[in-house]
């Protein structure tokens, strides 16, 4: 399994209502300021450079954990709905999972950007973001533990049985070649 689909596999471990805690770590990971979170929604406002006279960019991102179904375009528009005034710059809505077709369309907007599980997978890999997610994973997952279990641990077993006579029995090219 390579790393995308493992970082794949494990936005699903992270608990429900840790997934907009995540997201919002993973965005001041990547250097943006957080403004607090909206409880109700766990909407946050995120902005990245700017000063004086604001030439940084503020995005409004709506984390949105689903299992199993798509995110459709309803959900892209209540997002729409909660634009703060005009100092929003970017709507992103964020799942864990893929969009509908009129989700996707939404997304195509200038000022809308919509990110699946597999582009957030990317992003955490582009970002070197491992250790954030790393801090929302279960800790021992169950899941994990019988993988190693009845897969990784006797394939190293099988490994030693296999590989261990034969150095006895043909002893290793190093000392070969220091008797030459």
């Amino acid at each position: 399994m390579d790393k995308h689909e493992t970082i794949r596999e494990d936005l699903f471990e992270i608990d429900t209502d840790e997934f907009d805690k995540f997201v919002t770590d993973l965005w001041e990971y990547r250097g943006y300021d957080i403004e607090d979170p909206d409880a109700r929604r766990a909407t946050f406002k995120a902005t990245k450079g700017g000063g004086f006279l604001r030439s940084g960019t503020t995005e409004l991102v709506q984390p949105l954990y689903r299992e199993g179904y798509k995110v459709d375009k309803s959900d892209v528009n209540r997002v729409l709905d909660l634009r703060f005034g005009d100092d929003i710059d970017e709507l992103v809505v964020v799942t864990t999972t893929e969009f509908t077709e009129g989700a996707r369309k939404q997304g195509k907007r200038p000022d809308v950007r919509v990110i699946s599980g597999e582009e957030l997978a990317d992003l955490i890999i582009e970002e070197n973001a491992e250790k954030v997610l790393d801090r929302y994973l279960p800790k021992g997952s169950v899941l994990k533990g019988l993988f190693w279990l009845f897969v990784i641990l006797p394939l190293k077993i099988m490994w030693a049985l296999i590989v261990f006579p034969l150095k006895l029995l043909f002893g290793s090219n190093s000392e070969k070649q220091s008797e030459s």
